[in-house]
């Protein structure tokens, strides 16, 4: 999408939601830079902060799997940084393709924050080496929003990537290629 839109692009995964908790750490959409609809250019292309225009509805993980917060790093070699987030108040929806309305503010639904994986409009990762992890676990009925936990069955059942500069990812083959903490995890910890 960034290089076909010429446009900075990114891959965003509910932090937060305010009004849908239970998509938090489930929920992934795309988006793209916000446009000039004069000029069809990025609106404010040097921006560090730049508004993001959802470009989909996205998807939501299956259920009981979860988008890793404790093993997801922006620097994956050096297992340091968090990955970036943002609030929706930098996210817009998209006006209709026949519209030249402005995008408008997120359906209450979106509302919240997300962690951002971004790329610039030659489709060039923003943080080289970010890891993308996502594990098998449960929550707590009690508390439906909150952090996943490790189940016994799914103890070491974790997968993901790392997203190099070109955008390509890399696979990792096993949980231990992600974390030697992994071998640890006892079930009820949270991840």
């Amino acid at each position: 999408m960034a290089v076909s839109k010429n446009l900075r692009t990114c891959v965003l995964v509910a932090k937060d939601l305010k009004n849908n908790g239970a998509d938090n750490l489930k929920r992934i959409v795309v988006a793209y830079e916000n446009i000039d609809a004069s000029t069809g250019m990025a609106k404010d292309p040097d921006s560090s902060t730049p508004d993001w225009v959802l470009s989909s509805r996205g998807m939501v993980l299956p259920d009981q799997t979860y988008f890793s917060e404790s093993f997801s790093k922006a620097n994956h070699a050096s297992d340091s940084g968090a990955i970036n987030t943002v609030l929706t108040g930098k996210i817009k929806s998209a006006p209709s393709a026949t519209s030249t309305a402005a995008p408008a503010p997120v359906k209450s639904a979106y509302d919240g924050s997300y962690y951002i994986y971004e790329f610039n409009a030659q489709g060039i990762a923003k943080d080289q080496g970010a890891s993308f992890v996502i594990g098998a676990g449960a929550r707590n009925v009690k508390t439906p929003t909150g952090k996943p936990r490790v189940t016994s069955a799914g103890k070491r059942d974790f997968g993901g990537f790392v997203v190099w500069r070109n955008g390509r990812t890399s696979v990792f083959r096993s949980p231990t290629q992600i974390s030697e903490k992994i071998q640890n995890l006892d079930a009820g910890k949270e991840f």
